[in-house]
């Protein structure tokens, strides 16, 4: 179904993204007549199209206790606004999270390698930059006087305690 041909009560799923991924069902409260977009935004650098602008449909969507009207290209059943995505049927959601898991995915079988990456040109730039190389072991010695510092001050409670204990 498009969204030219939904009607008022049907319902519309709603994957917002923007933290994260949750599910929304929302029900069309109206559906305006199509018309032509005459908005049409442009690419930078582009020449403005003088073809027939495309059809929309404004379509006021009642979700999440929230209730809001958007425009959407009236052949198509799913279509994204801002960090949300809008489909007539629960198949352009899922075609969405399968996209959204392949793509973690592919994030995380990356990470690895870039942290190997990361730690080899580290190395590298400490070999052949010197003064590179003077930060990071100033920082080092900064890291181990911070962590001495702690664990000093760790000990020095347990023996104000101790001696809290004995009055």
């Amino acid at each position: 179904m498009n969204f030219k041909e939904l009607r008022a009560n049907n319902t519309v799923h709603i994957l917002d993204k923007s933290n994260g991924a949750k599910y929304i069902q929302g029900r069309v409260v109206s559906v305006g007549q199509p018309r032509f977009d005459m908005q049409q935004p442009t690419q930078a650098g582009a020449m403005p199209n003088f073809n027939m602008p495309s059809m929309i449909v404004d379509v006021t969507i009642e979700a999440d206790g929230k209730t809001e009207t958007y425009k959407f290209a009236e052949n198509t059943s799913v279509a994204g606004v801002g960090s949300m995505l809008f489909s007539t049927d629960k198949e352009g959601v899922i075609r969405e999270l399968d996209a959204t898991i392949s793509h973690c995915e592919q994030y995380f079988a990356d990470e690895e390698k870039m942290r190997n990456t990361l730690e080899q040109s580290k190395a590298l730039k400490s070999e052949l930059d010197s003064s590179y190389k003077e930060r990071q072991e100033t920082e080092n010695r900064f890291l181990k006087l911070e962590k001495v510092q702690e664990e000093q001050g760790a000990k020095l409670d347990t023996i104000i305690e101790m001696l809290q204990n004995k009055q």
